[in-house]
């Protein structure tokens, strides 16, 4: 016979009153009890990632690439403002995941917990067959970035752009998201010289469906397909490979990528001077899932 409830139970007192089976209850549950507040803070901050997003991605665009040359607070604050608030926010919200484990693994109510929509096989870890091919397409492309017609392309397009002002960059950023298709300024960067060089070396790797690199400001050098932006130093992606001049080579999780149209994960090296081994531009990759998969 099932055990009576003691008396005052379903009035949500007990004897002495106290909270509810407060005293009773283990650390574990006492725990899992008091984080469900935070569960909502780390909702909020999941859809922080996202609401604010646009408004970081504004700022960044008219302060960052002026920032990252000139060392300015605001400018650093802005280029990394998306890339703290996403990287943030992930993780904030796959701890609590755990914690609400806690909470909904234990007692008769426990409903199985729901996969976020964003989450993927990356967010919980690639297998290491996995993460084997990409360490591969990664020395590629480091090799690709190391390459003299790539870096000269990277100096070349520096010295250029030196003068050029952010107004003008974002008339031109705003022109190049307006166009549809390509014009005569967003295809001179797949038929320049860098540009059929990426070309070439796509035919010879056609796992990466899209290429391509920008200078140290961030502007679009040379590409294989139109890029969804000629501005990229706003990206958090390239804000982490340039590293202010230090450069980081590494790859990225599993996403629709807009301009290749395809599942894919992209892997980020940034161009070096050979002589002072800082870095001078960035190249982007995006290889796809398919491409990966057949090489398992």
């Amino acid at each position: 016979m099932a055990a009576a409830r003691p008396e005052g139970a379903a009035k949500g007192r007990g004897g002495n009153g106290a909270t509810p089976g407060l005293s009773s209850q283990t650390p574990v549950r006492r725990l899992a009890i008091w984080a469900l507040p935070a569960v909502f803070l780390g909702e909020f901050a999941f859809l922080g990632s996202a609401v604010p997003g646009p408004f970081c991605r504004g700022f960044a665009r008219l302060h960052a690439p002026a920032g990252l040359l000139t060392g300015s607070f605001a400018g650093l604050a802005a280029a990394r403002c998306t890339a703290a608030l996403v990287a943030f926010s992930k993780r904030f919200r796959l701890g609590l995941l755990g914690l609400t484990t806690l909470w909904t693994g234990c007692g008769p109510c426990a409903a199985p917990l729901q996969r976020p929509d964003d989450f993927s096989a990356a967010a919980a870890g690639v297998s290491e067959e996995v993460r084997a091919v990409l360490q591969k397409k990664l020395a590629l492309v480091e090799g690709l970035a190391a390459d003299p017609m790539v870096r000269d392309a990277v100096r070349r397009a520096n010295h250029d752009n030196r003068d050029l002002s952010m107004d003008e960059i974002l008339r031109r950023d705003e022109k190049w998201q307006k166009t549809s298709g390509l014009d005569d300024f967003i295809k001179s960067f797949i038929t320049n010289a860098c540009g059929q060089f990426l070309v070439s070396f796509q035919e010879q790797h056609g796992e990466f469906a899209e290429i391509f690199v920008t200078d140290q400001r961030g502007l679009i050098v040379a590409e294989t397909n139109k890029t969804s932006d000629y501005l990229q130093s706003d990206e958090a992606w390239w804000v982490e490979a340039f590293a202010d001049g230090r450069g980081k080579s590494y790859q990225g999780e599993v996403e629709y990528d807009e301009s290749s149209m395809s599942e894919a994960i992209s892997v980020y090296v940034p161009v070096l001077d050979p002589q002072t081994k800082r870095a001078i531009g960035v190249v982007k990759a995006v290889c796809d899932i398919t491409a990966i998969k057949m090489e398992l």
